[in-house]
């Protein structure tokens, strides 16, 4: 067994002139036991011991009192022992080592989070109730619940487990009180975790910040209130803050497997992950703000949204929900289950969900807005189900009239590439008039896409085309095809948008790639092809650059050119000079070019770099964790895309945590389009 003591350059060691520190190295291996009657002794170097031979002038001689009275003497003394404290440290781990000797012990270590030094908290049946700074030297397991009264607790798991054992009915891991109770929670080594609760492990009525950790293994299924409360997390009357961890393998099959977000709360989640949880990864019944990170292959089969259910008001700036399943109801990724409630999407992606019943992607009882991100990939599972990306469902309310959602769209909204389960397109599914509304101040613009499927009852006849959107100020027909390619787009009176009964087309997509200076794809050949929005064509997709050819070899007196096209298309996405061979040539300010004007401020030698200081909100889990801590966390710019953020947004103000509005971004409207240069 090993025993090391730690000493941190920045830090004066917490013993002192420690015997245990002797070496020139900052980390000394002792090997085996301390000597009986050793604690607190030091060693003497020979050449300071008076030998016996040694003869001293009496004249020089002192008395014991004298010596005593010398404050060298003392000083010297009392610097080479060990302090009480110190003393009971040491002999407390050398305990530990026998009870462990298997593992190597850890004397006087310095554990950092944010420049803090966290204290060790080496008990095994309870946890810190002192507001501090502690890191677990062991694995704990509890019988009663750990209860954050006051003040603020930051805990790092130091990959150990946390684990609620031998309880009685309806136990929580932690309840972090209303009264000033706040957990900020690390885990710098990456497989600490909190797990065994047969209630939702943390339960927060306070502040929760997670940083790192694993919340796991926890099942709410048969709690005390297992409809209120969620199995990973349920956020009472607090606020929680996720900027990392994993939130995973949690149950409670009435909802919110993962998190239950309850009316009075607020739920800000920056990144890490809600993946594997039972009984969908968010409920939402108050507010809930996502900027990053992944909700990712839960389930539910009593409710749908087996991704987000949201009751409330939901702001989706970015992240992805991908991959979940609503076994046997609607809205695999989100369910707008409320009528009082509303969906706000500004970015991010939905994606890869499914659903037994229609909206594989979303379910819509109540408002959505769609101002960006995408809606893609999704699917139902059952024949004649409706839609596989957004479904518009009904709900009766006190009086018995039946509402129906409504879907709202603008800026870059991307709805597309959604199916049914024989494999048909299938994106928004229209049952009745004026089911979209276009958005007058964020219209639609860009890479916008939107793709409409009609359902039976609905269906357009030549005589009769059916209306999709009220009149508008603008002709955003191109914007939006049919799913089904016996109907077209048109534009009616007023801009309004309806879908008519066209001529069968059967496309005839090009060999050959049209492309702009962001994208590429193949045209449809075929006249009277219904659509004209290039992001609805064939292989539409962005450039992928290569890694560059010489197109102009440098001379000792010119520069050369460096050209990089995509790899797909062959689009010139770029150019760059290549430095002359010679010495004391001037380089020349580079022209840019190829087909995208917006390079000329790149050279070959000089390259602006790319600032990503701010860009990453994702939470180091290494021994320092450098600027986690909420107040240190900048939103504003590096969070939220602003392109794709409009005027009257709510987003986050770090002063105050909560929402404020932004001003009016401008938007960029598609590149003209221009025939690719070849392959």
């Amino acid at each position: 067994m090993k025993v090391y003591a730690e000493k941190n350059a920045e830090t004066e060691n917490v013993a002192g002139s420690n015997p245990l520190d002797e070496t020139e190295s900052e980390t000394t291996d002792i090997t085996g036991e301390l000597p009986e009657g050793t604690a607190g002794e030091t060693e003497k170097d020979p050449a300071e011991e008076p030998s016996e031979e040694t003869t001293t002038d009496p004249a020089e001689e002192t008395t014991e009192e004298e010596d005593r009275s010398g404050d060298a003497v003392e000083d010297a003394e009392e610097d080479d022992a060990l302090t009480e404290d110190e003393t009971a440290f040491v002999e407390e781990e050398t305990a530990l080592m026998e009870e462990n000797p298997e593992n190597d012990v850890v004397l006087f270590a310095e554990h950092i989070h944010n420049d803090i030094i966290y204290e060790p908290w080496t008990e095994t049946d309870s946890l810190p109730e002192a507001e501090g700074n502690y890191y677990l030297t062991q694995n704990v397991t509890i019988t009663e619940r750990w209860l954050v009264k006051e003040g603020t607790i930051k805990l790092c798991l130091n990959g150990k487990t946390i684990t609620m054992g031998n309880h009685t009915f309806g136990k929580s891991v932690v309840i972090i009180s209303a009264n000033g109770g706040e957990l900020d929670l690390y885990d710098c080594v990456g497989s600490g975790k909190m797990t065994g609760a047969d209630d939702s492990c943390v339960s927060n009525f306070g502040i929760f910040r997670m940083y790192g950790g694993e919340i796991s293994g926890n099942s709410n299924d048969e709690g005390l209130f297992p409809d209120l409360s969620g199995g990973g997390v349920s956020n009472n009357q607090g606020t929680f803050y996720m900027y990392g961890g994993r939130i995973t393998n949690n149950h409670n099959k009435y909802g919110g497997g993962g998190v239950y977000n309850k009316s009075d709360a607020t739920f800000y989640m920056y990144g890490g992950e809600i993946t594997n949880n039972v009984g969908g990864g968010v409920r939402n019944v108050g507010t809930f703000y996502l900027y990053d990170g992944k909700i990712e292959s839960n389930t539910t089969s009593r409710y749908g949204g087996g991704g987000v259910k949201n009751e409330k008001f939901f702001y989706m700036y970015g992240g992805r929900i991908t991959n979940n399943t609503s076994l046997i109801d609607a809205g695999g990724g989100v369910s707008n289950a409320s009528l009082s409630g509303a969906f706000y999407m500004y970015g991010g992606e939905i994606s890869g969900n499914a659903s037994l019943l229609g909206g594989g992607g979303v379910m819509i009882y109540s408002p959505i807005y769609v101002y960006g991100g995408k809606i893609s990939g999704n699917r139902v599972v059952n024949s004649g189900s409706g839609s596989g990306g957004v479904w518009f469902g009904s709900m009766y309310s006190d009086t018995g009239v039946s509402a129906y959602g409504q879907l709202t769209v603008g800026g870059s909204a991307v709805i597309s590439g959604n199916k049914d389960i024989s494999g048909t397109e299938s994106n928004v599914g229209v049952s009745s008039a004026n089911a979209i509304v276009i958005d007058g101040e964020k219209a639609l613009s860009g890479n916008a896409v939107i793709g409409i499927t009609v359902y039976d009852g609905y269906r357009p006849t030549e005589e009769n085309p059916r209306r999709v959107t009220a009149a508008n100020a603008a002709d955003y027909s191109s914007y939006f095809y049919s799913d089904n390619p016996d109907y077209v787009v048109q534009k009616g009176a007023d801009n309004a948008i309806f879908i008519a009964v066209g001529s069968s087309h059967v496309h005839q997509w090009a060999d050959t790639w049209d492309c702009n200076a962001t994208h590429h794809w193949h045209d449809c050949t075929a006249i009277g092809c219904p659509i004209t929005n290039n992001a609805a064509k064939d292989g539409y997709a962005a450039h992928t650059e290569n890694s560059g050819t010489v197109t102009k070899e440098p001379t000792e007196t010119e520069v050369g050119i460096r050209t990089y096209k995509c790899s797909i298309c062959g689009y010139v996405v770029r150019t760059e000079t290549i430095s002359a061979t010679g010495t004391g040539i001037d380089k020349p300010d580079n022209g840019g070019g190829g087909g995208n004007p917006d390079d000329n401020n790149k050279t070959g030698d000089n390259p602006t770099e790319n600032n990503n200081d701010g860009g990453n909100n994702s939470v180091s889990d290494n021994h320092t964790i450098a600027n986690n801590d909420s107040e240190s966390v900048d939103v504003s710019e590096d969070v939220i895309d602003a392109d794709t953020v409009n005027s009257g947004d709510p987003v986050l103000d770090t002063d105050t945590e909560t929402p404020v509005m932004i001003p009016e971004q401008s938007k960029d409207s598609e590149p003209k389009t221009a025939r690719c240069s070849g392959t």
